[in-house]
């Protein structure tokens, strides 16, 4: 049985250009996660902050006016800073770490 090529590809020695596009700047065999995409994942006071951002830009920023919503906002900062959780790197340094040892 020999290989025959689909109507739609064409056997050639050519690089994929497309291919070569989608890998423009980055390392052969490296691992890279983006960090954007899990930077949604820990606001829980991001609600209370519009919420006083808001009131300050209604009032002129008057912060007299707005001092529920800026309690409420402090309320939550402090409950969240007893949640400090130990730094250990970004993700992508420990996926390089990692892919070191396959190597």
């Amino acid at each position: 049985m020999s290989a025959t090529p689909q109507p739609h590809q064409e056997l050639t020695n050519e690089p994929d250009t497309n291919q070569d596009l989608k890998n423009m700047g980055k390392k052969a065999g490296e691992l890279h996660i983006n960090a954007k995409k899990f930077g949604g994942l820990a606001k829980p006071c991001m609600k209370d902050m519009m919420t006083y951002l808001g009131c300050l830009s209604l009032n002129h920023n008057s912060d007299d006016k707005c001092s529920r919503q800026r309690q409420l906002l402090d309320a939550c900062m402090e409950t969240q800073t007893g949640k400090k959780r130990k730094p250990w790197g970004t993700l992508n340094y420990h996926l390089q770490r990692l892919n070191r040892g396959r190597k």
